[in-house]
């Protein structure tokens, strides 16, 4: 509806000899603020959370926004600061690359022409630096007249002064070491179900590494292809886990239960519930161990009763174009030519299965998802570690307690010890002297 809202106020601005104009603009604009409080989250982030159509949403508000403020009309209280916040969501998820993250119905798409004109319209630094040189589009005259690519240029930009974030009501979990292009960058999602537009993605993770998707969302097709409804809104087309061959039911909102940031590590912890063909309950957890700058523990936690068949899903990103398939790009920034290699530990018996990779709607890429498969008994703790880079000493990980394990990093000299409670709260790490 926020479209035909924006319509309607348009037309009472753009037309204003017509009798009912004002009342178009006024009906227009309530209703636009009736969405903008009801469908944005305080943090800036559409309800649909899905970055595409998050985007798409913004550039309605915008465009109704912007004639009001150039034609002097006055806009509902708050409007402004949530329209910016909404451009500010796209700064805190962008990758290295300029893209947002891949779940739910989205491909590989752009943000930077998106905050390129938030930087514009909100007179913001850190758009600004992140949207990068040549991101304003064509269209900016529309908005901003024919000085509009004179004033981007002379505009200051400001490298945002954090780097690691979560989004405090969309949960969108980003850990990436800087900004620069060659930056590692990880997404974990500890998104709610946003509607029809979500996939069955929860506590699903996409990991990059200069310019490169190393393991990530499968994407999406068109809507009428029939991989569409087939693979890409599977929960096989994402990085989670099976149990006895149950799924978390797809409209089930992921429970967060941490997110903790230190100088040389960050945990972010997320639960949901998956039930099996009997109709019994378990509870899969998974904890995120950021030690940076490029390695990332998995934790995953099953709590329940009885032996149980688990799979890890952990999908493939192929080379395409612009996805750095050059071999010689990949060995000077170090990252591994199969994205295989990036699972450096992982528990249970590994298997290949076929799969695609869709970019957008037209365009997906042939491409392979490891699973691995354990036979444990509930409760159990199954153990990853990934990293963003190849070669050097594999790392090793071992259970210590029910609550806690311990990481070799041969590479680095020493150990880490990731103690987390039952439930909500704060994760204890601890660097160590190095273990055999």
């Amino acid at each position: 509806q926020a479209v035909e809202c924006a319509g309607l106020a348009l037309v009472g601005m753009l037309f204003p000899e017509f009798k009912e104009a004002a009342a178009w603009r006024e009906t227009g604009f309530r209703w636009l603020s009736d969405h903008m409080a009801r469908d944005v989250y305080d943090d800036g982030t559409h309800w649909e959370v899905t970055p595409g159509y998050h985007g798409w949403v913004a550039e309605r508000f915008t465009v109704a926004w912007r004639l009001a403020q150039l034609n002097g009309v006055d806009t509902p209280e708050g409007f402004t600061a949530k329209l910016h916040g909404m451009y500010r969501f796209d700064l805190r998820v962008v990758t290295p690359t300029g893209h947002g993250p891949m779940n739910g119905d989205c491909g590989r798409y752009s943000l930077r022409s998106r905050m390129a004109v938030g930087a514009l319209l909100f007179d913001d630094p850190e758009l600004r630096f992140a949207a990068a040189g040549d991101a304003l589009p064509l269209n900016a005259f529309w908005l901003f007249g024919e000085d509009a690519f004179a004033r981007y240029e002379a505009m200051p930009a400001r490298e945002p002064a954090f780097a690691a974030v979560i989004t405090p009501d969309s949960g969108y979990a980003i850990m990436r070491t800087g900004w620069d292009s060659d930056a590692a960058y990880f997404f974990f999602d500890l998104v709610p179900y946003g509607g029809g537009h979500s996939h069955p993605d929860q506590l699903s993770f996409e990991l990059q590494k200069g310019g490169a998707i190393l393991l990530g969302d499968s994407g999406r097709a068109n809507y009428n292809h029939p991989l569409h409804g087939g693979y890409f809104r599977t929960p096989e087309a994402h990085n989670v886990c099976s149990v006895d061959g149950r799924f978390a039911a797809p409209d089930v909102s992921p429970e967060r239960l941490e997110w903790t940031e230190r100088e040389d590590w960050l945990t972010a912890r997320g639960r949901v519930p998956i039930t099996l063909e009997s109709g019994d309950e378990v509870t899969w957890e998974r904890g995120i161990l950021w030690i940076r700058p490029d390695t990332w523990v998995i934790r995953d936690l099953f709590r329940g009763g009885g032996v149980h068949t688990v799979e890890r899903w952990f999908n493939h990103a192929p080379p395409y174009p612009g996805n750095v398939p050059e071999e010689d790009a990949r060995q000077k920034l170090g990252i591994p030519m199969d994205p295989g290699e990036c699972i450096a530990v992982v528990d249970g018996e590994r298997r290949l299965e076929p799969g695609w990779f869709g970019i957008s709607a037209s365009t997906r890429y042939d491409t392979e998802s490891t699973v691995v498969t354990s036979r444990v008994e509930f409760p159990a703790t199954l153990r990853c570690v990934v990293r963003a880079r190849a070669g050097g000493a594999a790392p090793a990980a071992r259970d210590v307690s029910p609550t806690s394990l311990e990481i070799a990093l041969p590479d680095s000299g020493g150990a880490w010890r990731w103690s987390w409670p039952d439930g909500a709260g704060t994760s204890r790490v601890e660097r160590r002297a190095h273990t055999e």
